[in-house]
């Protein structure tokens, strides 16, 4: 590690003594003492070992090669398979000097071992990524079907109590936990429950695409229903109106939120589950699959100290990610950072956020009214809904705020009759120039 000038000499020596201490590795030392990082850390014992070194968040990994190995034998071992080199298949270890698990590797899969090493969290969470849960979806649902299915074969004379109790029963519960559990791990930002004429559609929102995940008997729709419910603390009684909810869960050692919508259909209660997983939140600029160029244009706007920055695309493309990153990018201890948002989905440290609340009447445009007078110098508007909240964002970016906010363009449809259209030129011209 000296060699690679990763510590200082003096830093060695006190680690050193910690170690005739402690009798703790080096490395784990070095790192707690906040000397080096994880990554060389692993770098040096990769070289020292002679095992290869595998940055698994950049690792191109080949899914076939990741399911030569049983589950129960990777996790027992925290060991994954990421691909082959010259033949031999290359097993990502946290401990590549065990002998006895590559031998066992080599019996299990029939190929030449070749060994590389990587932090036990990052195996642990590829093992997560490439092994869903140990039933699937169809296999539970269909469990259900004929446990159930006599039951509700007609939604309508299901009572109230009865749906409670479905929602609460072990398969409904592990079907429900299930599709989460692979909506998490597939990256997920939406989870979609849609009653057909005969069936229920399970749908995944993966990079702003639908993917369709399973199908079951609409017999089942309503127990489905009455758990997501359940969960979300909705009223299950209600289902002739819109409903809202959420809740939270620990999955993986994190926590993840839940946004959760129901919509009456013509064949039961839609649903659609919003994830929002703080810890899939990318709050660097550089990494949100900008174009240099484009990146080099977006700060710039971004560090005008007044304007207008609106960000337009559909569901699940980005722009709260974006909008989000781009505050934390600004954020520095001399900026007042006041965000207006329904509902705060992410909590920034050292910025300050709002969350309207319409039964109060405390809309975006109120809130707009409040924050202008907490001395800001950056305002983020989670959406503009209406006329009034554009007028006043508009007026906000005129007289010396910055304002950033999605784009909708239904508002740009009515006349704005308190802001002069020369005033919105100005706004544009700032956007491009």
């Amino acid at each position: 590690m000296l060699s690679h000038k990763y510590i200082t000499p003096q830093q060695l020596e006190e680690a050193l003594k910690v170690q005739r201490e402690t009798r703790v590795g080096l490395g784990v030392i070095l790192e707690k003492m906040g000397f080096i990082g994880t990554k060389e850390v692993y770098q040096t014992l990769a070289e020292q070992l002679g095992a290869l070194f595998i940055e698994l968040d950049t690792y191109l990994i080949d899914p076939q090669a990741a399911l030569l190995l049983p589950e129960k034998f990777c996790r027992e071992r925290q060991v994954i398979p990421v691909g082959e080199e010259n033949g031999a298949l290359i097993l990502v270890m946290a401990n590549p000097t065990d002998v006895v698990t590559i031998d066992r590797a080599r019996l299990m899969t029939g190929r030449e071992i070749k060994a590389a090493i990587a932090p036990s969290e990052e195996i642990e969470r590829i093992i997560n990524t490439y092994f869903g849960a140990k039933e699937s979806v169809n296999e539970i649902l269909r469990e259900v079907e004929e446990k159930e299915g006599a039951f509700l074969e007609e939604t309508k004379e299901v009572e109230i109590g009865q749906l409670k109790a479905l929602g609460e029963e072990a398969p409904i519960i592990q079907a429900v936990n299930t599709f989460i559990l692979q909506a998490i791990r597939a990256g997920a930002s939406d989870i979609h429950l849609e009653p057909q004429d005969k069936e229920v559609r399970i749908r995944f929102r993966i990079d702003g695409i639908l993917h369709d995940i399973s199908s079951t008997s609409s017999r089942v729709h309503p127990a489905l229903v009455s758990r997501i419910k359940i969960l979300s603390r909705m009223d299950i009684a209600e289902r002739r109106l819109p409903q809202d909810g959420r809740f939270q869960i620990r999955v993986d050692n994190r926590t993840v939120d839940f946004r959760v919508s129901s919509l009456p259909t013509i064949f039961g209660e839609k649903i659609v589950m919003r994830i929002l997983d703080k810890s899939a939140l990318l709050l660097e600029l550089d990494k949100l699959g900008f174009e240099p160029d484009d990146l080099r244009k977006f700060i710039r706007l971004i560090k005008y100290p007044y304007g207008m920055v609106l960000l337009t695309g559909p569901t699940g493309s980005g722009k709260t990610t974006t909008l989000y990153s781009a505050l934390n990018f600004i954020n520095r201890p001399a900026l007042n950072i006041i965000t207006v948002e329904d509902p705060v989905e992410y909590q920034l440290p050292g910025i300050n956020q709002v969350q309207i609340n319409p039964k109060i009447d405390f809309s975006f445009a109120n809130a707009l009214r409040s924050i202008m007078r907490q001395d800001p110098d950056i305002i983020m508007v989670g959406e503009i809904r209406d006329r009034e909240t554009a007028e006043i964002a508009i007026h906000a970016a005129l007289t010396g705020h910055l304002v950033l906010s999605p784009f909708i363009q239904t508002v740009l449809r009515e006349p704005l009759s308190a802001c002069k259209k020369w005033e919105f030129l100005l706004i544009l011209y700032l956007l491009l120039f």
